[in-house]
C-alpha cells in the first residue's frame, strides 16, 4: 500500500454523479442533491472531480466505467471454450499504452481491465500496471493463472486491486478444456495471490463439460482463499463458436445450475457467487460485477475496450474493424465517447435487447438480457431470435 492514499474522484453524471474509491475500486452513485453534498463534505484539493462534458452522449455515461484493454493477442493456452478472435494486430509500446492511459484518466474512467490473449506474457506487464496505477487508475487483471514462479511472483507484487482467475472447474473438467497440468498451475498462481491477501476472482464458462461440478468447484475455490466465482454463460465468438451448439446449456440445465448456486449461497455465506439469468434468487446476483455496474449489457453504454493497437470497441467478443469506432492513438477518449452515432446498435436499446428481454419483469434487476454475440449468431444461422439460456419459461 503506498504511503499517501490516492483522492476519491467525483464525476458527474446527467441526474448527479459517481463517488469512486480509487483504493478499493468500489463506486457509488449519487443523486442530485447528494452528489453535491457528498462533494461539500470534503476540503478544498482533497478530490478530484470530472465534470459531464456540455454535449455528452445522450445515452452513455460521463466516461466508460471500465475499459478492457486487450493488451495482446499472444497466449499460451488454446482453450475451447476461447472467445478471443486473433487478427493479427500490432501490439503498441509501454509509451503509446501510457498517453492512452494518461487519456483515459483524465477523462474519468474508473478501472483498466489488462487483459488478453494472455497478458502476463507481455514482457513490460510491469510497466503497464505501474503507469496506470500511477494515474490514478484501478487496475485489474485477467489472467489463465499458468505460468512459472518468476512470474508468479512478479505478477503478486504489481499494484493489481483484483485479480480474475480463470477456472472452468474440478481438475478433471479444467485440464479437459484447457489442457492437462493447468489446473495445478492455475490454483498455485491463486493459493500464491492468497497467501499475499490479495483480491482474487474466479470466472468459470458454463458448459456441458463442467455442469456437474460447481459444488464441488466452489469447495476448492473457498477453501483456496478466494472471494468470489463468476459463472460466466459460454458464447458463441471466436473458437467457441465451432462447437457452441454441443457444448452450450439448454435452459433446463441453466436452471438447474442456478437451484444449486441458490442452495450454496447458503452453504457458503461469505463467499460471492454471481451468475446471468438468475431469476430464482430473490435478490440480484448478476454476472456483471462490481455492483455499481448496471443489470444488463454494458457495452458501449458503460464500458468499452481497447485492442492491442488501440481500436475503441463496445465488446471484447465482438473484434475487427466493422466495429471500431475508432484508434485511441490517433483521436481522444472524449472525441469517441461521445458520438453516439459511431456505436451502432451497441447504443440503440431497441435493437439491442431482444423484445422477450425488455417486456420481462426481470430484466436490468435480476438479468441482464440478451446478449448482442448471442443475437448476431442466431441471425447469421436463420435462427430465431430469441435468449437461448432463459429459463423463465421453466420457471412458469
Amino acid at each position: 500500500m503506498p504511503d499517501k492514499l490516492p483522492k476519491p474522484l467525483f464525476r458527474e453524471e446527467k441526474s448527479g454523479g459517481y463517488k469512486f474509491d480509487r483504493v478499493t475500486g468500489s463506486a457509488i452513485f449519487l443523486k442530485g442533491d447528494e452528489f453535491q453534498t457528498a462533494i461539500e463534505g470534503f476540503e478544498e484539493g482533497s478530490f478530484d472531480f470530472i465534470e459531464r462534458p456540455e454535449n455528452a452522449s445522450e445515452i452513455a455515461l460521463t466516461a466508460p466505467l471500465a475499459v478492457w484493454h486487450e493488451t495482446t493477442q499472444s497466449c499460451n493456452l488454446s482453450c475451447k471454450e476461447c472467445g478471443q478472435t486473433r487478427s493479427g494486430e500490432k501490439e503498441l509500446s509501454i509509451e503509446q499504452i501510457g498517453q492512452m492511459y494518461s487519456d483515459l484518466a483524465s477523462e474519468g474512467v474508473f478501472e483498466v481491465r489488462v487483459t488478453g490473449g494472455e497478458a502476463c506474457l507481455r514482457q513490460d506487464l510491469g510497466g503497464i500496471v505501474n503507469t496506470a496505477s500511477d494515474l490514478g487508475l484501478f487496475v485489474s487483471l485477467t489472467s489463465n493463472g499458468v505460468y512459472g514462479s518468476r512470474t508468479r511472483e512478479k505478477v503478486a507484487n504489481l499494484p493489481i486491486g483484483l485479480y480474475i482467475l480463470s477456472v472452468d472447474g474440478t481438475q478433471e473438467a479444467h485440464d479437459s478444456i484447457r489442457g492437462e497440468g493447468t489446473f495445478a498451475s492455475t490454483m498455485k498462481t491463486i493459493s500464491v495471490l492468497a497467501d499475499r491477501g490479495r483480491n482474487v476472482r474466479v470466472n468459470t464458462v458454463l458448459m456441458q463439460q463442467n455442469k456437474e461440478c460447481i459444488a464441488e468447484l466452489v469447495a476448492i475455490l473457498h477453501d483456496a482463499g478466494v472471494a468470489a466465482l463468476t459463472l460466466i454463460p459460454l458464447r458463441p465468438a471466436g473458437r467457441a463458436a465451432e462447437t457452441f451448439q454441443e457444448d452450450k446449456l439448454t435452459p433446463v440445465e441453466y436452471m438447474r445450475v442456478v437451484e444449486k448456486v441458490v442452495q450454496l449461497r447458503v452453504q457458503y455465506p461469505s463467499f460471492s457467487i454471481a451468475t446471468s439469468y438468475d431469476i430464482i434468487s430473490t435478490s440480484a446476483h448478476s454476472a456483471n460485477v462490481p455492483s455499481h455496474w448496471s443489470k444488463m449489457c454494458i457495452a458501449g453504454v458503460e464500458a468499452a475496450c481497447l485492442s492491442p493497437s488501440g481500436n475503441l470497441r463496445a465488446c471484447i467478443l465482438h473484434p475487427g474493424d466493422e466495429y471500431a469506432v475508432g484508434n485511441l492513438t490517433k483521436q481522444p477518449l472524449r472525441e469517441l465517447w461521445h458520438n453516439d452515432a459511431l456505436w451502432g446498435i451497441f447504443r440503440d436499446i431497441d435493437r439491442k435487447v431482444l423484445d422477450q428481454c425488455r417486456t420481462c419483469d426481470d430484466y436490468t434487476k435480476k438479468c441482464p438480457g440478451s446478449c448482442l454475440v448471442m443475437t448476431e449468431y442466431a441471425r447469421k444461422l436463420g435462427m430465431p431470435l430469441e435468449e437461448m439460456y432463459c429459463f423463465r419459461r421453466q420457471v412458469k
